[in-house]
């Protein structure tokens, strides 16, 4: 016979699932005791952070990742890193800690009161196993179930008296381990064939591609596609992946998240196919028709719900990547011409002097960092620019916080850099927005994570001041954020961190990241920007 926490153990090894993060709580001692030595725990200082970790590392490796938090209030903690977990659609296996089976009735201290509601609505599935010796079944199914499309979280309360017990049947422990779940599937014929005569016959179509395009790795084949049918491609709305490059001949930008400002956009196109992203992430209540009169519109998604809350058009429930590979194996005859060249970005004005303005900083980022850095946003006041000027041109390049909630970026590019650490990763982060995650500063030192940082001191909450013009309200409290001196923490943190004055020096350090990528280090700078607005 064997324990609960071994027959885990070897569940996790069979998924790959060796790497675990954690903040250590009494809940969890049985669990984090006598830990093997071939799985990694990589600690943090605060729940938040280490969820934000882990939904970096799974998005980057495009494989689930393994949370350990600490019963009802270590969950509670990280519950604004779950909410953008989950509306990026982001594979996580949470393990909460739960008091001894022998309290749970008397509610003690540190008990999870309904467990299994307490992540609802943001979880795909969530349950405490009524024996202890179902807890194995219940975290196998939690990674099938987050790793099936949509992907997304999964919770489970383990009592703390559980992981010494043993299992019933050894035997069985180990079929649950071997079980294995395919559920990448395809399109219908007849709803492929219809988008197919609908791409022959249009005069002026369009691609929109998404989250999912990235995350189901499909990069290569939108690109084949979109050159195949002489199609041009823009990103949706608030994307928090990318899946298109941005240098590409044919690309057109990101749609706006307003509505009657994204019907604008598709003005003049016959044909719109929609895939890898739901219709619509709005943000912006700028009412209007949803579409223009004329404009056709199929949405490929791998989510029912999204399926059925699109407000228009026709919604195909199908996995992006094989329906990109579908229709690349269909390609019609097509007469009509290339799409025209854009004009590329205009060139910007030399900036000698600080504050600078956010473009300036991200053409310099552009021109600085080496080839094939990923990047990671939460400047959520300039991500126009950034969409405008940062080279985001490879396939797992680009991660943002999928519900929009601050608190993902600083962290989450701790665990995109440990999921590739051989690639350079810069993190582009508000002055407010970084200390949402701050702590995951010191999992950075202490594991040496070598990610780059780059605070965008403004002083103010800019998202805000923006929304506040966009809204016609005024003098709303707290909108301004002076004496954050991120440097100082950081180096509180054991990260070093300077600020830099002029665009030559952020220059000089980032070229520096490409000429020592064998001895990086965790590094912040700090650089004065201006405020910005799209609006």
């Amino acid at each position: 016979m064997i324990t609960v926490k071994e027959a885990v153990f070897n569940l996790l090894r069979k998924h790959g699932l060796t790497t675990v993060f954690g903040n250590p709580g009494s809940t969890e001692m049985a669990f984090l005791s006598d830990w093997p030595s071939d799985f990694e725990y990589i600690s943090g200082l605060h729940e938040g952070s280490v969820l934000a970790m882990a939904d970096g590392y799974a998005r980057a490796t495009r494989k689930p990742a393994v949370v350990v938090l600490h019963t009802a209030a270590g969950t509670g903690n990280a519950m604004g890193s779950l909410v953008n977990a989950y509306a990026a659609k982001c594979p996580l296996i949470i393990i909460a800690g739960q008091q001894s089976r022998s309290l749970i009735k008397a509610e003690p201290i540190l008990s999870n009161t309904n467990s299994s509601q307490l992540t609802q609505p943001y979880i795909k599935f969530s349950y405490e196993p009524a024996r202890a010796q179902d807890v194995p079944d219940a975290i196998a199914r939690a990674i099938h179930t987050a790793s099936l499309l949509p992907q997304g979280p999964a919770f489970i309360s383990v009592p703390q008296d559980d992981w010494d017990k043993e299992v019933d049947d050894s035997r069985n422990a180990e079929l649950i381990g071997n079980r294995k779940v395919s559920g990448r599937f395809a399109p219908n014929p007849e709803s492929l064939e219809l988008v197919i005569k609908q791409l022959s016959e249009a005069k002026n179509p369009l691609l929109i591609v998404g989250d999912s395009v990235d995350a189901m790795d499909a990069t290569a084949e939108a690109i084949t596609f979109a050159e195949a049918y002489r199609i041009p491609v823009m990103m949706g709305p608030m994307p928090s992946r990318w899946a298109f490059p941005s240098d590409h001949k044919y690309f057109r930008g990101v749609l706006p998240s307003g509505v009657r400002t994204l019907a604008e956009k598709l003005t003049g196109y016959d044909f719109v196919l929609s895939i890898g992203t739901s219709v619509f992430r709005y943000m912006e209540d700028i009412p209007g028709q949803f579409i223009p009169d004329g404009t056709n519109f199929t949405a490929v998604v791998d989510d029912p719900a999204e399926a059925a809350r699109a407000s228009f058009g026709h919604a195909i429930v199908a996995d992006p990547g094989i329906t990109l590979q579908q229709l690349i194996a269909k390609i019609p005859v097509i007469s009509r011409a290339e799409p025209q060249h854009t004009q590329p970005v205009a060139p910007l004005k030399e900036e000698l002097s600080a504050p600078f303005s956010p473009a300036a900083v991200f053409e310099v980022i552009r021109k600085s960092v080496p080839t094939g850095t990923a990047f990671v946003n939460e400047s959520t006041s300039n991500v126009f620019p950034f969409w405008q000027h940062a080279p985001l041109v490879v396939p797992g390049g680009y991660y943002f916080p999928g519900a929009g909630g601050l608190g993902f970026g600083l962290s989450g590019a701790v665990g995109v850099q440990m999921a590739h650490p051989e690639r350079p990763v810069v993190a582009v982060i508000g002055d407010g927005a970084a200390h949402y995650g701050i702590t995951g500063l010191w999992t950075a030192a202490q594991y040496n994570v070598p990610v780059t940082w780059i605070i965008m001191r403004n002083g103010t909450y800019g998202a805000l001041n923006n929304l506040e013009g966009l809204m016609h309200l005024k003098n709303i409290p707290g909108l301004d954020l002076p004496h954050l001196e991120s440097t100082e923490i950081a180096k509180g943190y054991g990260v070093r961190a300077i600020k830099v004055n002029t665009l030559k020096e952020l220059a000089d350090e980032l070229r520096n990241i490409g000429e020592d990528r064998f001895n990086r280090k965790p590094l912040l700078i700090e650089i004065p920007v201006t405020t910005t607005s799209p609006y």
